[in-house]
């Protein structure tokens, strides 16, 4: 593979997965254990059930508390690895294990005890296979531009000021003040790791570079391509696999890392060696092969209508071709300012079947604010909420959403209600 050398194509592909093992992209949440020095961390079985004890010891506090808790203590003790045959460190926690000992409880509670009449309607369009209905974690996209400005320690000081500011307002209540003390807990532990993450580079032959750059995320803000790369990859991996809130786009990326790759060049640093960084994370996510595929995007254009495709749109573009994969996938948001050559470059790889690429319309009616991609088509406004409920007389009501549920879906529904005498 291009940008890649073969051995450490190896390593990296077997990574997440045992490639000599059957591999059901269904069932993606499973772990390759034996990469992993028993030295760096408690066994992931034995860390499960410390966590779950925990939380049943705790199970007083806040739910906000005792998510972060649980958070923390994984990522103090899970198992981790450096490799010189790779750029990005591996975790060994892959299999969501808040999910599974703390999330899907509290779902059962959500519905079964706060809104029993909706999980029996719930219930009842799931039986008759109109929908599957569930608490919707999985479509969320950070604020990319905050977590790249600030890094870890600068998320903490924001929510200070913002919990200070809010105290010079009234006295805080107990919710609030878990809500901002759950915040340090969780940027505390992600300062943790990168330390242990660290000590471990350090002490890896061929992972100086790695350790370098796990210390600059450890002490502040990410400062070149490879750092932002790195900063990409612990957040998803953390917040996707650990704290099973679903990165459903990792960000903007020709857009959000050019100040950073234009620098990098200024800087002497090599376009082959910016490439290879490029290509050893997208090569993460095709290692990790979610069945959904994960996504990022492209372009777009700025409040006046402006394209904001650049160089780096264009060498993205080509790695991805060079490379061959199809996960993660990209998603090109167009607007009529969009080149033709990005949009002729991407439309010749889907000819010649090298992609795994989307057309995403960027809206001009976008209220002054920018469109991010939140999943495999979905628009919504950065940091807004979309919500989709159920409300008061059972129909559908769509907020801050770019789709709505189709027209024949809506029929169904209302069929299986004038059935049931709803």
């Amino acid at each position: 593979m291009e940008y890649i050398d073969s051995c450490d194509l190896d390593y990296i592909l077997n990574k997440y997965h045992d490639t000599q093992k059957p591999f059901n992209s269904m069932n993606r949440f499973i772990r390759h254990d034996e990469i992993f020095d028993p030295e760096s961390g408690m066994e992931a079985e034995a860390l499960y059930e410390a966590v779950k004890e925990n939380d049943r010891l705790i199970s007083g506090e806040s739910h906000p508390m005792r998510k972060a808790k649980a958070l923390a203590m994984l990522l103090e003790h899970t198992r981790i690895a450096c490799d010189p045959r790779d750029r990005f460190p591996a975790l060994n926690i892959l299999d969501r294990p808040i999910a599974r000992c703390i999330v899907n409880a509290w779902r059962g509670e959500v519905f079964g005890q706060i809104m029993p009449d909706v999980e029996k309607r719930r219930g009842q369009l799931e039986h008759d296979g109109v929908v599957a209905i569930w608490p919707d974690y999985d479509h969320s996209v950070p604020v990319w531009e905050r977590v790249f400005t600030l890094g870890f320690p600068g998320l903490i000081r924001e929510a200070d000021e913002a919990e200070n500011k809010l105290a010079k307002d009234h006295c805080l209540s107990q919710e609030e003040q878990d809500f901002y003390a759950s915040i340090r807990v969780t940027y505390e532990a992600m300062i943790t790791l990168c330390r242990r993450l660290r000590l471990l580079a350090e002490g890896t032959n061929g992972s100086e570079r790695l350790a370098k750059a796990l210390c600059t995320l450890e002490t502040g803000a990410p400062r070149n391509t490879y750092e932002v790369l790195l900063i990409i990859y612990l957040y998803f991996m953390v917040s996707e696999h650990v704290d099973s809130l679903q990165v459903r786009s990792l960000c903007n990326m020709d857009v959000m890392l050019y100040p950073y790759y234009k620098k990098d060049l200024e800087n002497g640093i090599s376009e082959d060696e910016l490439r290879k960084d490029l290509a050893y994370f997208l090569l993460q996510f095709t290692a990790i092969g979610n069945y959904w595929n994960q996504p990022f995007y492209l372009g777009g254009m700025d409040e006046n209508g402006v394209s904001l495709v650049n160089p780096l749109s264009y060498v993205i573009l080509d790695i991805y071709d060079r490379m061959g994969i199809y996960n993660p996938k990209i998603q090109i948001k167009t607007a009529e300012s969009t080149p033709q050559e990005l949009v002729c470059n991407a439309l010749d790889m889907i000819r010649r079947g090298h992609s795994r690429i989307v057309d995403s319309i960027d809206s001009p009616q976008r209220r002054g604010g920018t469109i991010d991609f939140c999943d495999c088509y979905e628009g919504q406004l950065a940091g807004a909420m979309r919500s989709v409920e159920l409300v008061g007389d059972g129909d559908l009501e769509i907020r801050d959403s770019l789709a709505a549920l189709p027209d024949k879906a809506v029929s169904i529904i209302r069929e299986i209600k004038e059935r049931d005498g709803e």
